[in-house]
């Protein structure tokens, strides 16, 4: 007997052999979240398949063509830049850390406490991507995504704050793996624990952004992506008529980040300005650190923050820094003196960290956050009526503002963006993010999520087993 996706509440009609477990996936008639790692898409689609138009090629954009391409759609990227490990001309979802941290993030700067609570939702989606991915050996090499220990350290006990008591009870009660609230945890790296008293860790996804980003845009271009490179100017809503002639698409994902001050014509749209450096992590010049270790900005407002972010990646190199600063575009070189001084606050803290010991071909790892006054905004374009007499609503679907939590957030925003193309195509009347029905997981949902995946040998390189993430329509509330 074989047995239908539908019979799971997938879409499509992907067949499943008898022998998988029930594990396998999570019975829901709910939006869901197709991810196959397989070159071609996992519904293949028809010739009235609704083609859209996705604007923006950084992990945004393109966890939201992935998304699309494996639920039936035909797509289309258009975009100033593509990911590639070539030139040096690198996007900034290829700059990022990237940790993956439950929202806010270190860096800061959140100020929405509603948008926060839809982060939650996004961040716990891509936490179980990122996990699969670096369970199952070959995607974990491929995409360069592997689990480690990140800690998290206080400057006072952590009971006593209560915004970092909530969101360590919420951290430790979302269903992440080896989650651990202990004040000693200082000892191992000879952190001063006269200053930081206090620490929690988890085993997080740690992701080489510039080959899994690099990785997974040459996956949505085998799965059908066509492929445009254009810098388009002037608000998206003035020329939606036109780019949806011109491409022939059905509806419109605007993933700009920055550039959707412009296109989205948001004036709450800035950069953040950040910087890495980035230290050969080879066990010659101190101990190799393969742990995460962070302590959070605690500025709040629309100012510099400091933060501290040493982060091992893949290539033996290891991330230190960090600040953010609002409204800051210029390029900083190597010996400036907030890279050095930057350097030394990550010497003070680590004990034996020498920040000397750079890779020379690629020092300073810098780039804009793409970040938001009101916070990550992932909603249709409400202009009502539409320029130029046009009847009905507007079929773009705007997903930016994600700041320095682009790949924490990523395949939770691409959910959200399949919800919201659908309610566009749909002809449905557009709402505010706040008010729209929020698409969720929760703990319970996914937290046993098991999956045989075949081994390289049995299937090939091009042969993966789907992961499908069946997201209930339900918010997971901490108590």
């Amino acid at each position: 007997m074989q047995r239908t996706a539908s019979n799971y509440g997938y879409l499509g009609s992907l067949m499943i052999p008898e022998s998988l477990p029930p594990s396998f996936g999570i019975v829901s008639e709910s939006p869901e979240l197709h991810i196959d790692f397989n070159r071609d898409p996992l519904i293949a689609p028809t010739h009235d398949s609704p083609h859209i138009l996705i604007i923006g090629a950084g992990i945004v954009g393109m966890s939201a063509a992935w998304t699309l391409l494996d639920s039936g759609y035909k797509v289309t990227v258009l975009a100033s830049h593509f990911a590639d490990r070539v030139n040096g001309d690198r996007l900034t979802s290829q700059i990022a850390g990237a940790l993956w941290e439950y929202p806010p993030a270190v860096c800061g700067h959140t100020s929405d406490v509603e948008a926060l609570e839809i982060a939650k939702r996004w961040a716990m989606v891509s936490y179980h991507v990122f996990k699969y991915m670096a369970a199952t050996p070959y995607l974990s090499d491929e995409y360069a995504v592997v689990m480690r220990d990140a800690i998290f350290f206080f400057e006072k006990p952590v009971n006593e704050d209560a915004k970092h008591l909530r969101k360590m009870r919420e951290i430790e009660r979302s269903g992440v793996s080896g989650f651990l609230h202990d004040k000693n945890l200082t000892h191992p790296f000879g952190i001063d624990n006269s200053k930081y008293v206090d620490a929690y860790k988890l085993r997080s996804p740690m992701i080489d952004t510039d080959v899994a980003l690099t990785k997974i845009t040459k996956l949505v271009k085998s799965k059908g992506a066509q492929f445009i490179t254009l810098t388009l100017t002037g608000k998206l809503v003035d020329q939606e008529a036109d780019l949806l002639q011109k491409y022939s698409t059905d509806a419109i994902v605007n993933a700009t980040g920055l550039g959707s001050w412009e296109l989205a014509g948001d004036e709450n749209v800035y950069p953040l300005r950040g910087a890495m450096i980035r230290v050969v992590n080879n066990n010659q010049h101190f101990k190799k650190v393969t742990t995460a270790l962070a302590v959070s900005a605690e500025a709040e407002g629309n100012i510099e923050t400091k933060f501290i972010f040493i982060v091992p990646r893949g290539d033996g190199i290891l991330y230190t820094g960090g600040f953010s600063e609002p409204d800051k575009t210029d390029k900083l070189v190597e010996d400036d003196p907030k890279i050095e001084e930057m350097a030394k606050d990550d010497e003070r803290f680590l004990p034996g960290l020498d920040t000397s010991h750079r890779d020379p071909a690629y020092p300073v790892a810098q780039g804009l956050r793409p970040a938001r006054h009101g916070d990550v905004l992932c909603q249709r374009e409400l202009t009502y009526p539409l320029p130029g007499g046009r009847k009905g609503y507007s079929r773009i679907v705007h997903c930016y503002g994600h700041a320095g939590s682009g790949w924490s957030l990523s395949f939770g925003s691409a959910l959200e963006v399949k919800t919201l193309i659908n309610s566009a195509l749909a002809g449905e009347v557009p709402e505010p993010m706040h008010k729209q029905a929020p698409s969720a997981i929760s703990r319970e949902q996914v937290a046993d999520l098991k999956m045989l995946a075949p081994t390289r040998g049995e299937v090939g390189r091009a042969q993966v087993q789907v992961l499908a993430l069946l997201l209930l329509n339900s918010v997971y509330r901490v108590m």
